[in-house]
């Protein structure tokens, strides 16, 4: 052999490398499904996190039903998640740091904005009644659940459009000057 060693010459076993091998191949290719699997999920919660607030708020009250409530601690989560939604929307709405607040410092806060007086009125009576069932553990009728749901859902409902209105007036403008 004219003095040169062969690979095989220094060593006993000779192994293809982990990639080479069909059960390499395999798991290569099921990382690569795991990596497209996992961008094409970043990409879908995305475009679900670009809803409005107002969107969003809607689509919660929608999986809140009154409906769904039975006994007095169904009515009282009921409760206490309406108002908590109604916080989150004006906070993430309109910037408000209103999530820390009692229900009584919220309105409280509601009445010194003075945009929405028509809702703080609706939404005073709400709390007055959601604050016996969350903390006195007074039983509650629940066609007025229901009327409170329904009072909640028309102020969202209202501003899904009004900022629909805004958006589109502002396109419309924006096509004027050009």
């Amino acid at each position: 052999m004219n003095g040169q060693i062969l690979f095989y010459d220094i060593y006993d076993y000779y192994y293809p490398a982990w990639w080479k091998q069909p059960a390499g191949i395999i798991l290569i290719i099921l990382a690569a499904l795991l990596v497209i699997s996992i961008i094409v999920l970043i990409i879908w919660l995305k475009k679900k996190k670009s809803l409005s607030p107002e969107q969003c708020a809607l689509r919660d009250i929608e999986r809140l039903q009154p409906s769904k409530c039975i006994i007095r601690q169904d009515f009282k989560k009921f409760y206490f998640a309406l108002t908590a939604l109604v916080k989150q929307y004006f906070a993430k709405g309109y910037a408000w740091d209103v999530t820390d607040k009692t229900d009584d410092e919220f309105v409280v806060f509601l009445e010194k904005q003075a945009q929405h007086q028509a809702f703080t009125e609706i939404f005073k009576k709400i709390i007055q009644g959601a604050v016996e069932v969350k903390f006195a553990n007074v039983d509650v009728i629940k066609s007025q659940a229901e009327e409170d749901w329904k009072n909640v859902k028309t102020f969202f409902v209202q501003e899904v459009k009004k900022r629909s209105l805004e958006k589109g007036s502002s396109r419309h403008n924006k096509n004027k000057k050009i």
